[in-house]
């Protein structure tokens, strides 16, 4: 587990989260309130749909009504991301945490289960005190081994 997180808070502009993945080579920052509580984290995921083209769900013209035959709250959340100024608009929210007791074992099947690369870590205060990477889980691993 990385203690020294690097975060942001809600209000950080997205070019200054661009600006920290390339600095500190790390390719997710939690989102934190101003009392530490993680409210989301942008991950590189985050920041690449803002490249996608967005297409307009389907639609028909009914009675001079438009009526969509799509879901439209997926649209529009693509829509803020791609349009989105701050984290607060492009993160990936509520985020998946995890417990600081949280064993390597349980790490790794929840992070498997979510399809996730990264996990922050909380402390019973539900502060953040640590993230867990991919990285940090097979340097661990490799740990154990020489250990052994």
């Amino acid at each position: 587990m990385t203690k020294k997180v690097i975060s942001v808070e809600k209000g950080t502009p997205i070019h200054e989260i661009y600006r920290i993945f390339l600095k500190n080579n790390i390719m997710g920052v939690p989102v934190v309130d101003k009392e530490g509580l993680v409210a989301g984290i942008v991950t590189e995921r985050d920041l690449a749909v803002r490249e996608e083209d967005i297409k307009t769900p389907a639609s028909v013209n009914l009675l001079g009504s438009i009526v969509y035959l799509e879901d439209m709250d997926k649209y529009n959340e693509l829509l803020k991301k791609k349009m989105g100024q701050l984290a607060v608009d492009v993160m990936s929210n509520p985020a998946k945490t995890l417990r600081e007791d949280a064993s390597i074992g349980e790490i790794i099947e929840f992070m498997d289960n979510e399809g996730i690369n990264r996990v922050p870590i909380i402390d019973p205060n539900n502060r953040l005190c640590g993230i867990v990477t991919r990285t940090d889980i097979i340097k661990e691993l490799i740990r154990e081994k020489k250990d052994k």
